[in-house]
């Protein structure tokens, strides 16, 4: 029920007594549209764009509007349709499973291959053979790799062997044996005998 302010100052000019709760409602009536534009005032609104619960739909309507004017203006009556855009997704490839490598056995700690036979230093480099094949420094031939040859006594090879770490070892073309000089001993004293 909507109290009127006219009737509301008519009655208090009769000179009708008038309750505290009828002074309370006047005031109320005659200040409500005061109170509304303080509240405004003071009270604290988030910015348009933050709030605006239409902006987004009505830039989905710009996008679809510009679509639809590209598709009426590129028609012609002499001419079929573009086909329509492939909007299936591309399908991913399942990942291959990855093998698991063995573990790598240790390589034997002294060579055990083919020893060298022969030993050729010629300007184009150092050959080494090992009975029926040759290399040079770099050249690999089955699980063997030359990596360097300085002299005979220091040859280096890197052996590579399924299941086993790669490994370096230096070798020798002679066996490592006793020779004659290793024998000496100082004159007038007898082997095996004491002072």
């Amino acid at each position: 029920m909507r109290i009127d302010s006219a009737r509301l100052s008519a009655c208090i000019e009769r000179g009708r007594a008038i309750g505290p709760l009828a002074l309370v409602v006047a005031a109320v009536v005659c200040l409500q549209p005061g109170l509304r534009a303080a509240g405004s005032l003071f009270s604290s609104s988030p910015p348009r764009a933050e709030h605006d619960a239409f902006a987004a739909t009505l830039d989905d309507y710009h996008a679809l509007h510009a679509l639809s004017v590209s598709r009426v203006l590129g028609r012609s009556a002499f001419e079929a349709p573009a086909p329509p855009p492939d909007r299936t997704p591309p399908r991913v490839k399942a990942p291959a499973p990855r093998e698991e490598k063995p573990a790598l056995r240790p390589a034997p700690e002294a060579y055990d291959g083919p020893l060298p036979s022969g030993y050729l230093r010629t300007p184009a480099g150092v050959r080494v053979t090992f009975g029926t094949f040759a290399l040079g420094e770099g050249d690999t031939a089955g699980e063997l790799t030359l990596v360097s040859a300085v002299d005979p006594d220091h040859i280096r090879l890197r052996v590579t062997r399924p299941g086993h770490e790669t490994r370096e070892y230096a070798i020798s073309m002679w066996p490592a044996t006793l020779s004659s000089f290793d024998d000496v001993h100082e004159p007038g004293i007898e082997r095996g005998s004491s002072r």
